[in-house]
């Protein structure tokens, strides 16, 4: 049993490597589809969400399904309350509307949250849970920013000796 666990997390880690070697996804190449690199980005996340929270086999089993449905109920609330207008282009009564949506929308993040926890808590230790938000946030950056380098890196002018 531990030899298959640890073969499992090898194996883990090895797909973390090759897709991190491959880097961050840059412009579509050659007709590849905008669900193509996100679909990349998401196998990302998992990679380096289950190496770092060092998830055993059945927790990351138990936990991806719980986490799917989480983050598809978490799109549909931002989408249900995206704003049809830029807000440097609302009037002050679009405006207002658009701060009390607002706060309608942060308290269905917030039930939802609530609502999860428990389901989050059957499949986890409440450390690696609390580790959850960290390591999301910090993937977040880290896609964002190997982005910023890279479209900075394109714009860069060859140099000429």
């Amino acid at each position: 049993m531990k030899f298959r666990l640890f073969l499992s997390l090898v194996m883990l880690v090895g797909a973390y490597s090759v897709t991190l070697a491959q880097g961050p996804p840059g412009p579509p190449k050659d007709g590849e589809a905008f669900e193509n690199r996100r679909d990349r980005i998401e196998a990302l996340r998992v990679s380096y969400i289950t190496t770092e929270l060092q998830l055993t086999t059945s927790e990351s089993q138990a936990f991806w399904p719980v986490y799917n449905e989480f983050r598809a109920e978490e799109q549909a609330i931002r989408k249900k309350y995206k704003p049809v207008k830029k807000v440097e282009e609302m009037t002050e009564a679009e405006a207002r509307m658009h701060l009390d949506k607002t706060l309608q929308r942060e308290s269905e993040m917030l039930d939802l949250k609530a609502k999860y926890n428990e389901r989050f808590l059957a499949v986890l230790p409440a450390q690696k849970l609390a580790m959850l938000t960290v390591l999301d946030r910090k993937f977040k950056e880290r896609v964002l920013r190997e982005m910023k380098e890279r479209k900075a890196g394109a714009k860069r002018p060859e140099r000429r000796n």
